[in-house]
């Protein structure tokens, strides 16, 4: 990308609130071996490019700690969810639902502390072909305000409805088949 020169932009407020994380320091101190690798010069835009994703990994190469402030409002926010969905389906295994939604939300949670744009391409259509789900989603925006003082969009409802559908879809019973031919 950077070859061809499809470079990124990003607003001030974003590069300022990146500045000084530990992501942006790794980043510097890796440029010799990317220029390296690579054979590229990375400007100071795609540094903070570069550490908000790495930010955004699951797999970290650097020891940020855990904030336990924000892991302790993703579990009560993940908790309330759960309550809620639970009123409307039975998941067998709700516990791991929502631990798995805890650690998520969690990533959501210090990834708002940067930057806060999520974007789902899929949103209009989860919001058609899975009104019900993206409805029962919508409800954790109330629980993010309450609870983390953050309002999210409907890009990210449509990734909780997503988070959802899956473990909904892991809970329920392979369906029996059998083919008969003549």
């Amino acid at each position: 990308r950077i070859k061809n020169g499809f470079l990124v932009t990003l607003s001030p407020d974003v590069i300022q609130r990146l500045r000084n994380t530990l992501w942006v320091k790794y980043i510097v101190n890796s440029l010799d071996k990317i220029r390296h690798s690579f054979q590229i010069e990375i400007s100071p835009i795609e540094v903070y490019y570069l550490s908000g994703l790495l930010m955004s990994s699951k797999s970290k190469p650097i020891d940020i700690g855990i904030d336990e402030k924000i892991k302790g409002t993703a579990q009560l926010i993940s908790k309330e969810f759960n309550q809620i969905v639970s009123e409307y389906i039975n998941l067998p295994n709700d516990i791991k639902f929502e631990d798995n939604l805890s650690e998520y939300i969690f990533e959501v949670l210090q990834k708002a502390q940067f930057i806060w744009e999520s974007v789902n391409p899929l949103k209009d259509q989860i919001k058609i072909q899975f009104p019900n789900s993206f409805k029962l989603a919508y409800k954790i925006k109330d629980l993010y305000k309450q609870h983390a003082n953050m309002e999210i969009n409907e890009d990210e409802v449509a990734n909780i409805a997503i988070f959802f559908m899956s473990a909904h879809q892991k809970s329920r019973r392979p369906l029996r088949t059998l083919f008969i031919f003549d």
